[in-house]
């Protein structure tokens, strides 16, 4: 009995220690790495106040009807991320998505804390070229991690 309960707690406590490692699959980039998507973009580059930097990239359309704010997937990039979320410009919206901390060229700690605050900061972006009910929030695996707002 005691063997099989501590087997348990052994495990328990790895995943614990683990388990960022385990939720968060960052691809890291190069600062130099040129991205190239079959959509306008731009790349944008956010400096924080706690000295982190966000990369992110902003696909538009000439007249559009709002603005996605894309919130991608646990692993991987927008290398691979962009080409997914600039396929919502096809419904005539701009379209924003962010690299967290650590993934990609983005730089600073990444905690549950900075992701929601990360996300309120695009959000509040967003809000200055669009009004609130233009602004769509989607997100891939992690928004139950950055709500509520």
């Amino acid at each position: 009995m005691y063997g099989l309960s501590g087997i348990y707690i052994v495990v328990m406590m790895g995943l614990v220690m683990f388990q960022q490692k385990l939720i968060f699959r960052p691809e890291k980039l190069e600062a130099s790495y040129q991205f190239s998507f079959d959509r306008a973009f731009k790349e944008l580059h956010f400096q924080r106040a706690d000295g982190a930097m966000l990369n992110a990239l902003y696909f538009t359309v000439a007249q559009p009807k709002g603005v996605i704010l894309y919130f991608h997937g646990n692993k991987g990039s927008l290398k691979r991320w962009g080409t997914i979320a600039s396929a919502f410009t096809q419904y005539n919206y701009n379209v924003l998505v962010m690299d967290y901390r650590s993934y990609g060229k983005s730089t600073g700690e990444l905690s549950e804390v900075n992701l929601q605050n990360d996300a309120r900061f695009f959000y509040k972006e967003l809000q200055k070229q669009f009004p609130e009910d233009h602004i769509i929030v989607y997100g891939r695996s992690l928004e139950l991690i950055l709500l509520p707002w």
